[in-house]
């Protein structure tokens, strides 16, 4: 189906919050822009250090995004009011919860990338499962799922898997380019 919308973040504003990084953009928020009439429009009022891994739902009606400012860590914006909601989550392994990416995001949950883990987060229940850890203590790279996030393809330092997830398989994929 062809797109119509797009999502960006954009600064409004330089602030000096860091003696080691003189001028950092804040003010950030997120805006949509319309493919067709090339029009946008202001989504949000967060005005942030930085947001960043921004994914939508299938709808366009929901977009996950990590927010590093405040605590914040995982939110959740309604691309129809503005209006967001932060995330809860906890990891006993990785207690700062602004290094967490929304991967995936799904009516009734999200999948996100803490360092070094993979993880399936329950938006009833409020409880986060743990999916996968990188082999070999690498951080993702690129995580490639299929629709039902039973398998899913991913590179970990300078390899890249397969792991299957009912069966907990993991396989390293070789690739010979000619």
């Amino acid at each position: 189906f062809p797109y119509t919308t797009l999502f960006r973040s954009e600064a409004s504003e330089i602030r000096n919050y860091s003696p080691i990084a003189s001028e950092a953009p804040h003010g950030i928020d997120i805006y949509e822009l319309s493919i067709e009439t090339k029009k946008s429009r202001k989504l949000t009022d967060l005005k942030a250090y930085t947001i960043q891994g921004l994914t939508v739902t299938f709808s366009d009606t929901i977009i996950g995004a990590n927010m590093f400012d405040n605590d914040m860590g995982l939110i959740m914006v309604s691309t129809i009011t503005g209006k967001f909601k932060q995330l809860n989550i906890n990891s006993p392994r990785n207690a700062v919860k602004q290094y967490f990416n929304p991967i995936d995001l799904r009516p009734d949950s999200i999948m996100y990338e803490a360092p070094y883990e993979l993880y399936k987060h329950n938006l009833k229940t409020n409880k986060s499962e743990l999916i996968l850890r990188c082999p070999n203590d690498n951080q993702f790279g690129v995580i490639q799922p299929d629709d039902n996030w039973t398998n899913i393809l991913f590179n970990g330092g300078d390899k890249i898997y397969y792991y299957n997830v009912p069966s907990k398989r993991l396989t390293e994929v070789e690739f010979k380019i000619k």
